[in-house]
């Protein structure tokens, strides 16, 4: 699997807005976990207190679209607990939950939907069967 993250919208792929900046790395520099003023964390994720918690997951790039995936791992024997956030939502606004679940003995992965978040896809209106 590939580690490396797709940065820029959300909505507009290849564009950096103050609402979705955020960009994921394994190695920080700063106190917020960012590396340069690109990656800076969103207002929405600071104010649902995501951020402290983005620092703790790793994330995996999978399949050619690719499909975004936050890990927290807990034990490499623990049970695994698959999170699929809901139609136009990501699962980095859920960090702090999928967090404390890892804590309570769960392997996590919160896999951001196809044209959601950090996965590829065209961004728009989608139904639950197209997704």
């Amino acid at each position: 699997m590939q580690s490396t993250l797709q940065t820029g919208c959300a909505d507009d792929p290849g564009q950096v807005h103050s609402h979705c900046s955020w960009k994921s790395s394994r190695t920080t520099s700063s106190p917020d976990g960012t590396t340069d003023a690109s990656e800076r964390p969103s207002r929405l994720l600071k104010s649902l207190g995501a951020v402290p918690y983005l620092r703790l997951r790793t994330t995996e790039q999978v399949g050619d679209l690719p499909i975004h995936c936050e890990v927290f791992a807990s034990a490499p024997a623990a049970p695994l607990l698959v999170f699929l956030p809901g139609i136009s939502t990501y699962s980095a606004l859920y960090a702090k939950m999928l967090y404390r679940l890892s804590q309570h003995g769960f392997n996590v992965v919160g896999i951001d939907l196809r044209g959601h978040g950090h996965s590829g896809g065209p961004r728009g209106e989608y139904t639950v069967e197209a997704v």
